[in-house]
């Protein structure tokens, strides 16, 4: 059965990289039943996890589309670190707008619909799933 293989590979040879850089390519050869036990781990494919954060009048928003139950945890910080707002949810999959306005108020005295001043500010995005797969998105955004 082909496999596309190009070049041929012989016991202890690597491809030729980059300098700095290593070949990360593995041959696995034995019967069919421990290669398929070996490799149940990996993932066959990725996951269609979209984001994409806005600046709207009213605050910011998170669009989100995840293909899988995760719990979700975002916030908002200004460019000196203060927290102005912060959600912690579990989300079945979907597709969801997460506002600022919705989120827990951060102890800086305005009350969420009052919105957000003019400025930088941080997002940062952290979720998980059941499986343990993990992982952070932080995105500046300029509030007008």
């Amino acid at each position: 059965k082909s496999r596309g293989i190009r070049f041929p590979l012989f016991k202890g040879q690597n491809l030729a990289v980059y300098p700095g850089l290593t070949d990360s390519l593995e041959i696995l050869a034995g019967p069919q039943g421990l290669l398929e036990a070996r490799l149940a781990a990996i993932p066959m494919n990725v996951a269609n996890f979209q984001y994409n954060i806005q600046a709207l009048k009213s605050g910011i928003a998170i669009k989100l589309q995840i293909p899988e139950n995760l719990q979700i945890h975002w916030s908002i910080w200004t460019a000196a670190g203060k927290l102005q707002a912060s959600q912690n949810l579990n989300l079945p999959q979907g597709i969801y707008t997460l506002q600022s306005s919705d989120a827990n108020a951060s102890t800086n005295g305005r009350a969420n619909n009052q919105g957000l001043h003019s400025g930088i500010y941080i997002v940062t995005l952290d979720w998980k799933s059941p499986r343990q797969n993990s992982g952070r998105i932080s995105q500046k955004v300029i509030m007008p």
